[in-house]
Parts: structure tokens; sequence; C-alpha cells
């Protein structure tokens, strides 16, 4: 469904909503696709974003998180480079559809990724407000 599509960025996301504690769970299941076991974000620390040129951003973000298997994990953090503009779109398992949706601000109906599905709802209430931000400016 393209046509009603709201260009969420993951740099705007972390930014302006996967800080808040009530969207965790979002931030939760990309992180759980990604390292494969369920973690439980504590707190977001700090974040810090440095944009190059319109394409080439620097986006980090500290957060504090415990596994079922491990304790509070901090001390060695983990980085992760994902390069989304090289995303074939070709969806294999669950840690690519959190790529797709990415690259290209869709969630298809039948994604099952943790996480994805209040990923969904959400981008759902931004456009929405989006659209009334704009018919507002129209009057």
């Amino acid at each position: 469904m393209k046509h009603n599509r709201f260009d969420w960025r993951f740099d705007w996301a972390i930014k302006k909503i996967l800080r808040d504690k009530v969207n965790y769970v979002i931030l939760e299941g990309f992180i759980r696709e990604l390292i494969g076991q369920p973690i439980k974000i504590e707190s977001s620390l700090e974040s810090e974003s440095n944009q190059f040129a319109e394409d080439i951003k620097l986006n980090r973000v500290d957060i504090l998180a415990r596994s079922a298997i491990e304790a509070i994990h901090h001390i060695f953090p983990e980085y992760y480079l994902l390069r989304v503009n090289k995303f074939d779109n070709e969806t294999k398992d669950s840690l690519d559809e959190w790529i797709y949706f990415l690259k290209n601000s869709e969630i298809k109906d039948n994604f099952s990724a943790q996480g994805l599905p209040e990923a969904k709802d959400r981008l759902q209430e931004e456009h929405l407000a989006s659209t009334k931000n704009l018919k507002l400016h129209f009057f």
C-alpha cells in the first residue's frame, strides 16, 4: 500500500519515537531480530546523529538492555553496520523484513518479525498526524 506511505527514516524514528518508553517494544523487536535473542530495554542513555550529506548519516544510540541469558549489557558495546541502500528487497527471514521496512518505509501484511506490528501501528499514527497537519496548513 504505497499510496498511503509515510517516510519513516530510522534516524528520525530513534530521535522522535523510539526513545519514548511506550515504544520500546518496537526497538526491542528490531534488536531481537538483529542479535537473535530477546532483550528488554531498561533505558535509552544517549544518542548522537551527524549528517555529512543528505544520503550519508551516522547515528549512534546507547541503550541499557537485559537479555534472558546475560545480565546488563553496556560494558562491551556492539556495532552493526546496516547497508540498507544495498538491500535487494528480497525478504528471506525476519531481519530482512526489518531491513525492507527501513529501506522502503513499508511493512507488508505478511511480515511477522518481532516489533513490526507495533511499528506498523505507529507508522499509521504518524501518517494520520502528518495528513492532519497538512490539511491545517491549507486552511
